[in-house]
């Protein structure tokens, strides 16, 4: 009996399925870590803070502050020899952390639950890259940040309505101006920014085809705002050389 022949367009058909195949399998066998924590008030200013299982000091390296004698302050971070995967960190059985490491760096989308609030953080190569978010209970939106390369570049908070509360704009870690606003229109008498003479002085406001520009003296902003919502945004740095441009996420 012959043997049925297979044309060179099925072995590629064929070739492509295993290949996806074997992509789906590594994703989902994809190494999962969970890391337990024991969190007891009773022991505040003597470790409250402590791993379940010692073994996980592989893992993350526990941290506190000091003073006088004093220790405060207890927290944890990962390791910078944390091998890859996925990891889950609980502290007293509650999920507190979540995400995924790649060449030994955050990468991609991670959670943190802040009691009753979640935040979200998108990662590239171990450094916020994109927009952090924090939501309320009810899934609304309380917050946001928009990052470059770990930088905070522009920040806002809502109400309950989604209305625009305060905005922020930062330049090389420094906050340089923040606007105030109720029921989402700004209060003239509420706009701040850094004194003159410092590294955030503000030299002008203008406007072009629409955006608004503010000008200071480490860089620029140019933003479109629609009935006082973010559209899309522009940063530049003091020598005129684009740093990130984004459109406004809902």
């Amino acid at each position: 009996m012959a043997l049925p022949v297979c044309h060179n367009s099925s072995r590629r058909r064929l070739t492509v399925l295993l290949t996806l195949l074997l992509a789906v399998q590594g994703y989902c066998t994809q190494a999962q870590t969970i890391i337990r924590l024991a969190f007891d008030r009773s022991k505040a200013g003597n470790e409250p803070l402590t791993l379940v299982r010692p073994s996980d000091s592989q893992y993350v390296r526990m941290t506190h502050r000091e003073d006088m004698g004093a220790k405060y302050g207890f927290s944890y971070e990962l390791r910078e020899t944390i091998p890859d995967g996925r990891y889950e960190i609980y502290r007293n059985d509650t999920l507190e952390l979540k995400g995924t490491i790649s060449k030994g760096k955050k990468t991609g989308l991670w959670t943190r639950f802040y009691g009753i609030d979640v935040e979200t953080t998108t990662y590239k190569n171990g450094r916020r890259n994109g927009v952090l978010k924090v939501f309320a209970p009810d899934k609304k939106m309380k917050g946001r940040a928009y990052y470059k390369d770990d930088q905070m570049l522009l920040g806002e908070n809502f109400d309950k309505s989604g209305a625009v509360t305060r905005r922020s704009y930062w330049l090389e870690g420094v906050m340089v101006r923040e606007e105030e606003y109720s029921r989402g229109k700004r209060s003239k008498a509420q706009v701040t920014y850094r004194t003159p003479g410092t590294f955030g002085e503000e030299q002008g406001v203008g406007k072009k085809a629409g955006w608004i520009i503010y000008r200071f003296t480490a860089g620029t902003f140019e933003i479109l705002l629609q009935q006082n919502k973010l559209i899309a945004w522009r940063v530049y740095d003091n020598k005129g050389i684009l740093l990130t441009e984004e459109k406004g996420r809902p």
